[in-house]
């Protein structure tokens, strides 16, 4: 059990993302955006990192660390996540709890 729902009642971004990245290990999808939409999508921005450092290591690139991890993007990585955080606990963004 998450020990932010535990002690507040609320879910917090990381609730049901074990679960979604077990999903999308096993091929099931919709199951894995059912139960963490933002881990789906933090997933595949990390596999999308890691597919760029891995095609600039094998050409013998520096890899473009600022385009990928801007203080920019990371800040909107962490907005991205407190909004979603919000929504998924208000009565329209229930569709969004795991």
């Amino acid at each position: 059990m998450c020990p932010f729902l535990a002690v507040t009642g609320f879910y917090c971004p990381a609730c049901g993302g074990l679960r979604a990245v077990n999903d999308l290990a096993h091929g099931r999808f919709a199951m894995a955006v059912d139960s963490n939409l933002l881990a789906v999508g933090m997933v595949t921005y990390a596999a999308l990192v890691w597919s760029a450092w891995t095609v600039a290591r094998i050409r013998g690139a520096q890899f473009a660390y600022r385009r990928w991890l801007s203080p920019a993007i990371m800040s909107g990585l962490v907005v991205t996540a407190v909004v979603f955080a919000v929504l998924r606990n208000l009565p329209a963004g229930s569709w969004l709890a795991p």
